[in-house]
């Protein structure tokens, strides 16, 4: 494989362009081995708790200022998809990557996660998948369901595709639409010539000299690298007492923030830049591989549509192709 590095000798990519395999290296880490993370909220920082999602197999660790290394966390599942503060009750929430939910309280002595949502997926699928408060403070779920660009739309998962996965009795699904029926064979005519385009592009990128990429500064990682798109998002309330979700197309005058940050549900009333039940997105694939950060826009919730930033403005924002921005929330 050939191997580059930065103008001080350290260690940057190791690559096999040729065969179009890239293999993310030490300076890539937060993609790998730190997953998710999920901070408690304190009025003195100094007290405040950590939890992590980590490899092997998406475990829990945690820790407050002034230990001397992470505590792993004592589980009955594992792949644990994402995390959850609450500072309603004090309770950390852990999502799994089938749907099945489990609390944490970290102020007990020996702290262990209890189960207090079933599984509801028989796999994980290409999906990221979020916990988050609802506007009234009820707990949600947000799939994300994404396939790389250069995958023809006949294969990429339709919204029947995730309800058949689905465990039967485990959802309570929305009133039907005409989206909603899209079967695979529609998408295959709407697909054209597309595969073979993107196939044709995503083999000249792997023909681009790496070395002579470094000589003129562009970053190598970020052109020879795969790019996704989200295809579909289910937002699904948590009903604890029935053991079930229950999809929703309406979350009222709220807007959802998705990224690589915990989801945030604000009110969109007085925000006249902001539109009510919908989802703002920024990249957040969990392909352990560096992606062409790209993967922005606004879902409408109700229509079940997608409008992606890069296609309103393509040439705007160079920033697309640095680590995923993040959404945060001013305090003021």
């Amino acid at each position: 494989n050939d191997e580059f590095y930065d103008d001080g000798g350290k260690h940057v990519w190791p690559a096999d362009p040729e065969n179009g395999t890239m293999k993310p290296s030490i300076s890539w880490a937060r993609h790998t081995e730190y997953l998710r993370v999920a901070i408690s909220s304190t009025t003195d920082v100094t007290e405040c708790t950590v939890l992590i999602v980590h490899t092997p197999e998406w475990r829990l660790s945690f820790a407050r200022p002034g230990d001397d290394r992470w505590t792993l966390v004592s589980q009955d599942e594992s792949f644990v998809a994402n995390v959850l503060y609450n500072d309603k009750d004090g309770l950390f929430y852990i999502l799994y990557l089938h749907g099945s939910i489990g609390t944490l309280n970290l102020c007990e002595p020996s702290p262990s996660v209890s189960l207090i949502m079933r599984s509801v997926l028989r796999s994980s699928g290409y999906r990221t998948m979020y916990p988050v408060l609802g506007p009234s403070g009820e707990l949600l779920q947000v799939w994300r369901n994404w396939s790389r660009t250069h995958t023809p739309l006949k294969y990429r998962d339709t919204y029947q595709d995730i309800v058949n996965e689905m465990l039967q009795g485990c959802v309570d699904l929305a009133q039907k639409d005409d989206n909603d029926n899209k079967q695979r064979d529609e998408l295959e005519t709407e697909d054209g010539d597309e595969e073979g385009e993107l196939w044709e592009a995503n083999v000249n990128d792997q023909e681009i000299d790496g070395s002579q990429l470094l000589r003129e500064g562009v970053d190598l990682p970020h052109r020879l690298v795969d790019e996704v798109t989200t295809d579909e998002i289910l937002v699904f309330k948590v009903d604890v007492d029935r053991q079930k979700l229950v999809e929703l197309r309406d979350i009222g005058d709220h807007a959802l923030f998705v990224g690589f940050n915990s989801v945030v549900c604000l009110p969109t009333k007085g925000f006249p830049a902001f539109e009510p039940n919908c989802i703002y997105l920024t990249d957040d694939c969990s392909d352990d591989s560096p992606m062409l950060r790209k993967d922005l826009g606004i879902w409408d919730i109700k229509n079940r549509s997608m409008r992606k930033l890069s296609d309103a403005w393509p040439n705007l924002h160079p920033w697309l192709h640095l680590p995923a921005p993040i959404w945060i929330t001013p305090r003021f």
